[in-house]
Formats: structure tokens, C-alpha cells, sequence
């Protein structure tokens, strides 16, 4: 049975919640919505400002292990990028406020 009452819906939103309180993580989830190929960790790391890697790094392994971004892998020697999934796309909607978009 699917639906906002089940054990798995009300876990998924408690986490959902813990990340929009979340500065970075938010940080994070809209540099991505603005880039359209995806950014490598060196890029968020960098436009982030924080001169921090090992904590971008962290927020990175943190939002994929929630499926709100997704890593993916380039050919020919570039850098793995980072794109932002539709579960992520979401939750950036209803912490803005804009549910119907």
C-alpha cells in the first residue's frame, strides 16, 4: 500500500526535511539546478566558496545516499559530474514554496 500514512512515505519526508534545513545541502542542490550538464566536485567545491573540500565531499555522499543528486560518470578522461535527480528537483520546489511547478 503506497501513500503519505505508510512507514516508508513518512521516513522519506523526515529526511526530506532534515535536508532543507540544511544550508549546504540546499547550497548545494541549487547550484546544480542552475547547471544544465551537471558540475564536477571540484566545480561545486569552488563555487561553494567554503575552501573545504572534505565537507563538499561529504554533503555530495550525503545527497546521493538520499537520491536527491546523481553521479555520473564521463568518458575520455573529464571528471564525473553531479546532476540534480527529480526526487531532488522536488524537494528544492516544496522548500521554495512553488508545489505545483
Amino acid at each position: 500500500m503506497k501513500g503519505p500514512w505508510t512507514a516508508e512515505e513518512i521516513e522519506k519526508q523526515a529526511t526530506h526535511r532534515r535536508f532543507a534545513e540544511e544550508n549546504h545541502l540546499l547550497a548545494i542542490m541549487r547550484i546544480l539546478e542552475k547547471s544544465r550538464d551537471g558540475l564536477s566536485n571540484a566545480q561545486i567545491d569552488a563555487l561553494l566558496d567554503n575552501n573545504s573540500q572534505w565537507a563538499a565531499a561529504l554533503y555530495l555522499k550525503q545527497l546521493s545516499a538520499a537520491l536527491l543528486i546523481e553521479y555520473r560518470t564521463q568518458f575520455f578522461g573529464e571528471p564525473g559530474k553531479y546532476i540534480l535527480t527529480e526526487s531532488g528537483r522536488a524537494l528544492l520546489r516544496r522548500v521554495s514554496g512553488d508545489h505545483l511547478g
